[in-house]
């Protein structure tokens, strides 16, 4: 304030002095305030707006909200459900389920798709139409088109097509370190076993390749499920399920 200020208000020097001193400290606060509120404001919105997805990859959208929303694992090789599962995974990639985009590339099932009326020429591998029935988690979190990472995790009819996203389950099995967990927990944070219904998704009349196309098509449960998609073997600390013995026996 200008000194005929002060006089006006009958202020003297040391009250001067004093308001001087609090109206610099007031002023620095707010410069202070200003500066670091920019920071978070900048910090917040690239948290809010990028995270890192994998080496090398960004992606739009905040991690919290898309674990939330999917909590996927994917199975990449030495990563997600594989990491630990590798049995299942060795048997897994030389099955069907294992190969599935390979059959969406041209030149592939050549016969099988005319007979469907399809081009055998064609590229279907990122049709919509397909990726449904032949990636893991499409349109659920799991595999995009064009997106490496997500591709590479989530191609093929993986793990979480028939066992349901894996993060919350892995979560309480995480609680156990002695593996003695039990299964009606980790079946209500989402566990399946590859019921029927999950495969009738795929496997039904809407298929191209059907039962009415070619009687080799006509959906085998029991029989899929035991050769068509990955060895089952029995656990070291939980008996198989009810009605699920056969599964575990030799041909």
């Amino acid at each position: 304030m200008q000194q005929t200020e002060w006089n006006r208000l009958g202020v003297g020097a040391g009250q001067q002095s004093t308001h001087n001193a609090g109206l610099l400290n007031c002023m620095e606060s707010h410069r202070f305030a200003i500066r670091f509120g920019i920071k978070a404001a900048i910090a917040l919105g690239l948290a809010a707006g990028f995270w890192m997805v994998g080496a090398g990859e960004w992606s739009a959208g905040p991690p919290a909200i898309e674990a939330a929303r999917t909590r996927m694992m994917g199975h990449a090789p030495k990563l997600g459900c594989t990491k630990c599962h590798k049995a299942q995974a060795e048997s897994w990639l030389k099955s069907a389920h294992g190969n599935a985009m390979e059959n969406l590339k041209p030149g592939k099932k050549t016969e099988e798709k005319q007979k469907a009326d399809l081009d055998p020429k064609k590229d279907y591998s990122a049709d919509p139409d397909c990726l449904g029935c032949h990636t893991t988690g499409y349109k659920e979190g799991g595999y995009v088109a064009g997106n490496s990472v997500k591709e590479q995790n989530f191609a093929n009819v993986g793990c979480e097509t028939c066992h349901g996203a894996g993060g919350d389950y892995q979560e309480v099995k995480k609680r156990y370190p002695n593996d003695d967990w039990a299964r009606e927990e980790i079946v209500s944070a989402g566990m399946k076993y590859g019921d029927k219904e999950i495969c009738e998704k795929c496997h039904n009349k809407d298929s191209p390749f059907n039962a009415e196309l070619d009687p080799k098509y006509a959906f085998d449960y029991k029989g899929m499920l035991k050769k068509g998609t990955h060895k089952h073997t029995k656990l070291d600390k939980h008996a198989p399920r009810k009605d699920s013995e056969w599964l575990y026996k030799e041909d």
